[in-house]
């Protein structure tokens, strides 16, 4: 953009109106529509954006411009990014400039300019587009696969665009009655912006084909067919109505030839080729121009290329005389073109040829490609790759770059193949040269000055990624300055002010890291380095990086109000605010968590509020920012993401459950768009964040969306499987709850309540249940997350597949002795519970002998005893003989866990199987007097345990218990109402 001071460039835009011979106040005041036009006429694109914002914040806006607001917004961004101060600036200004043309065209779909706006950015989109396909020449593949992408993409949505205003012009043009010869005129223009627009579909659909680079893509071959038919439409309809055909009818019909070459069928399209070259139009070797000499010279290069393909030997004698006859095109691309096909034609005679045959080709396909290397063409720098190559085939090794274009030409090849160095030499020659023939094209020269700086910040970039940050910052020092005594700095260059950034994250990096000694001097470089970098280039966004970097500096001594400081000082028009705010955020965050870290005494209770909701503030302030700078479908900017997480986590520590899921929920959107093939920490934190205020909120049914998404775009690692477990493992404690909520329903005889808490406790189980069995499919789950899935599975019924999980768990601890080692308890657990799943399926005998065995190999180990316990249980309701033996078990471990002076949750368990086995042997019996021994000596276990500890080890067992005492006391005759049986 022009970074000109306000009254400096109100004083040049009065002198271009009144140059115009229009007073600024008549202009301005009387014709505000006339002046805004004026201005983006002559490149005022920025005082026209400014213009437009005077009259929108003064409430008054003229009706005129009120009407179109949004479209005039849009052309002057358009026009202030064609002077941007570089490439992120103007990708800026281009990106607002779309978001108010879909504004204007969406709440505007009947205004007569919406269908000519929306070729405009259509159009935009496609130059850009096919800049990106011509672009693409020699890079490697990689880098061309990803730049053909990019142009697919906009292609597709130019064809939209164009697709889109070709219906408004048809509808306005159907809308139109056929009688009425007052609006001959405007049918006809409709007519002709119709067909324009077709056309602008029919070429998108041409140039999608060249972001195919393989010739038998079907993609390639289907987007070719559609473009060649519509073309021909175009061409008959035009040629119905005009025998003398339009602009548009002869460019459909030499594009439909050019699309038929690529389809394969050379002779068809010379047929078009020739057909449009008799066009009266088109330029003869004398006579006046036409205005059509550029698209004939086009289509003889088209016509002359399909020849020497079919025909060389035709072609190398009648493109020599084709040249010679029209020299008057020679600054033409397609004058150009025929010259390189000739060159290149020649060139593979010479390879064929012997003796003076061999050297004649040879001398004229040189002298050929130097006459085109004077010319400057879209064909120039392959004509002079193409010389070079001649002269080493020749036998010409060392050949010396003698003129600035060749030198340019070998710069911009080695920087399409990103080979930084030799592009950096190949410029400087460049400028050599330009120097000793005193070269006055200024333009050129500073472009060339600007790729040299270009291809020397990417070595610095390199050294900067190798951690050379010594020679980077030196290297950065030469693209900074004019002169080798570093007196003259080089504040136009985009790459000088980029360097000049770069310098400064070195500096910060080399201080980071600096022993303490060598600190103060690292610091004092960092320093210098930052304002020189704010005070040449203070309203760019490396002005801020450099701040953001003294910030940093802060961060490292924990001066965080300090750095806080800095960090606000970031221009809020800047792209770098969003991470400033975010920056800020987090130490904020950093003070307030400092400050509740301290005795609950000794905090500032006070800051601490202030600083959690200056975080908040911040963070705000950020968000809304990067909200600007990007529009759904895009991909998210940077910072959006932490930013937007570290909000919602403040939210969520807060317990402020709703305001975090409304923050959580579009980011889990985001990683399922995107797809990330490798998940980091931010992206877990999205997923557990987003599941525990679900979870929260009781919300279940979307928390086990946000899992599934997990699940289905999350790769099989042991980071996002370890989150998945997480997620597992907090559905499992709701499970929990749920159940527990259910038994005291129960209990309370509240039937309905009851009812409604089972539906939540199965739902609860089937969501758990499905996302056990997922994970249990994934390969890379830690011991311990393999251990909990299969006791979740197991906990839910799902027997088979619990029973799959324990013996996977097994089989890795044979076969891989470090995890045996390390899995020793984990593995006896795991045997206990498959004893356990044989017990469920009634094969008490051969679980009670793996059980006995575990026992043995591991005495002190308390699962296996508790499952054996559990085996009689169960053995005993069909054998009542085993009852015995189960009441005697429990009671054993029972009084080896009673002396422990801390009792382990488990010892109120054993206590109760010790007094429920006793009552249903007393269920089972038919023995009146064994009946009573058995509820009398059951009662007796629970009172006691009751008495030593009234609260056992929570309020689920308190209720079980009591429960079991009732019955107990009732199996006696007598009520337990009465009776009291809370001790």
């Amino acid at each position: 953009m022009l970074h000109v001071a306000a009254c400096g460039l109100q004083c040049a835009i009065v002198v271009g109106l009144l140059a115009a011979g229009l007073p600024r106040a008549a202009v301005a005041a009387e014709q505000p529509l006339h002046f805004l036009h004026l201005l983006q006429k002559n490149g005022y694109g920025d005082m026209a954006v400014e213009y437009l914002d005077s009259l929108a914040k003064r409430g008054n806006m003229p009706a005129e411009i009120r009407d179109v607001f949004d479209l005039e917004m849009s052309k002057s961004l358009r026009v202030a990014a064609s002077d941007a101060f570089d490439a992120k600036d103007q990708a800026r200004l281009m990106q607002q400039s779309e978001h108010y043309l879909g504004k204007f065209i969406r709440e505007k779909p009947d205004n007569p300019a919406t269908a000519a706006a929306t070729v405009a950015w259509g159009e935009s989109l496609g130059r850009q587009a096919v800049e990106r396909i011509h672009a693409v020449k020699g890079k490697e593949k990689r880098q061309q696969e990803k730049v053909l992408a990019e142009a697919r993409s906009q292609l597709t949505e130019a064809k939209e665009k164009f697709g889109r205003a070709a219906r408004i012009f048809k509808a306005r043009l159907d809308a139109i009655p056929a009688e009425s010869k007052s609006a001959a005129n405007e049918r006809k223009q409709l007519r002709t912006d119709l067909e324009g627009a077709r056309y602008q579909v029919a070429m998108a659909d041409y140039y999608l084909a060249q972001t195919y680079p393989d010739l038998e893509s079907p993609e390639r071959t289907a987007a070719l067919r559609q473009a060649a038919d519509a073309l021909e439409a175009i061409f008959q309809r035009d040629r119905a109505a005009d025998p003398r055909l339009t602009d548009v009818g002869l460019l459909a019909h030499l594009w439909t030839g050019k699309a038929i070459e690529e389809l394969g069928d050379l002779d068809l399209a010379n047929e078009y080729y020739e057909e449009v070259l008799v066009n009266p139009r088109n330029a003869g070797e004398k006579g006046p121009a036409t205005g059509w000499e550029p698209w004939f010279a086009q289509v003889e290069y088209f016509r002359l290329a399909v020849l020497a393909k079919r025909k060389p030997d035709e072609f190398l004698r009648e493109a020599p005389v084709w040249l010679q006859s029209f020299r008057r095109l020679s600054k033409t691309d397609g004058y150009q073109g025929v010259a390189l096909e000739l060159a290149k034609a020649l060139h593979v005679r010479s390879k064929v040829a012997s003796g003076s045959e061999k050297s004649k080709r040879t001398s004229e396909a040189i002298q050929t490609l130097i006459e085109m290397s004077k010319v400057r063409s879209q064909h120039q720098q392959e004509a002079i790759l193409l010389k070079r190559e001649i002269l080493k085939a020749a036998g010409k090794s060392d050949i010396e770059i003698t003129t600035f274009d060749e030198a340019v030409a070998l710069g911009d090849a080695a920087l399409g193949a990103e080979q930084w160095e030799s592009a950096r030499d190949a410029f400087q020659q460049a400028l050599a040269i330009a120097g000793r023939t005193k070269l006055k094209n200024a333009a050129r020269l500073d472009a060339v000055r600007e790729a040299e700086a270009g291809a020397s910040l990417m070595i610095a970039r390199g050294l900067f990624e190798q951690n050379k940050l010594g020679e980077c910052i030196e290297l950065t020092a030469k693209i900074i300055f004019e002169d080798a005594d570093r007196k003259q700095v080089r504040k136009q260059s985009p790459s000088a002010a980029q360097a000049s950034a770069l310098a400064v994250r070195a500096a910060l990096n080399l201080y980071r890291d600096a022993p303490a000694d060598k600190r103060p001097a690292a610091l004092e470089r960092l320093m210098n380095l930052a304002k020189f970098t704010e005070s040449h280039w203070p309203d760019l966004p490396e002005a801020d990086d450099a701040r953001m970097a003294r910030g940093h500096a802060q961060v490292i001594v924990e001066d965080y109000r300090q750095a806080i400081d800095i960090f606000e000082r970031v221009n809020p028009k800047s792209d770098r605010f969003p991470m400033a705010m975010y920056l800020a955020a987090q130490n904020y965050v950093r003070l307030y968590v400092l400050e509740k870290a301290k005795p609950a005494d000794q905090r500032d209770a006070k800051q601490m509020a202030a600083d959690y909701a200056k975080a908040i503030e911040r963070l705000h302030a950020g968000l809304a920012e990067l909200k600007k700078q990007f529009e759904p479908g895009r991909v998210a900017p940077n910072y959006f993401v932490e930013t937007q997480l570290l909000l919602a986590q403040l939210h969520m520590d807060h317990e402020q459950f709703r305001e975090a899921v409304v923050l959580y929920q579009p980011l889990v959107d985001i990683v399922r768009a995107e797809k990330p093939k490798e998940f980091d920490a931010t992206t877990i934190a999205v997923f557990l964040g987003a599941v525990r205020c679900y979870c929260a909120l009781g919300q279940l049914d979307k928390a086990g969306e946000v899992g599934a998404v997990l699940v289905e775009v999350g790769p099989d690692s042991q980071q996002v499987n370890t989150a998945l477990v997480m997620f597992s493992r907090l559905l499992d404690r709701e499970r929990q709850r749920a159940a527990a909520l259910v038994t005291e329903l129960d209990n309370a005889g509240k039937a309905a309540e009851c009812e409604r808490a089972r539906a939540k406790l199965a739902s609860t189980e089937k969501l758990l249940g499905a996302m056990l069995a997922k994970l249990a499919g994934r390969k890379r789950v830690s011991l311990e997350g393999m251990v909990f899935l299969a006791d979740g599975l197991n906990t839910l019924g799902m027997t088979a597949d619990a029973t799959r999980q324990y013996e996977k768990i097994l089989q890795m601890a044979e076969s891989e002795p470090t995890m045996a080692k390390r899995a020793g308890r984990a593995v006896t657990r795991v045997r206990s519970q498959l004893a356990g799943l044989l017990r469920k399926q009634g094969k008490y005998e051969e679980s009670l002998a793996l059980v006995n065995q575990l026992i043995q190999d591991n005495p002190n180990s308390l699962e296996p005893l508790m499952e054996k316990g559990r085996i009689l249980d169960d053995w005993s309701e069909l054998a009542p003989e085993h009852f015995d033996d189960a009441v005697g078990h429990w009671s054993m471990l029972c009084g080896r866990l009673q002396p422990l002076r801390r009792k382990l949750p488990e010892y109120y368990d054993v206590t109760y199987n010790v007094a429920a086995t006793l009552v249903r042997q007393a269920e089972k019996s038919e023995d009146k007097q064994l009946i009573a021994d058995r509820a009398r000596k059951a009662e007796q276990v629970l009172k006691s345990a009751l008495i030593l500890n009234p609260t056992l080890n929570g309020p689920d067992a308190v209720e079980r218990y009591q429960t079991l005492l009732k019955k107990a006391i009732s199996m006696q005759g007598r009520s337990p109402d009465k009776d009291g049986q809370k001790p």
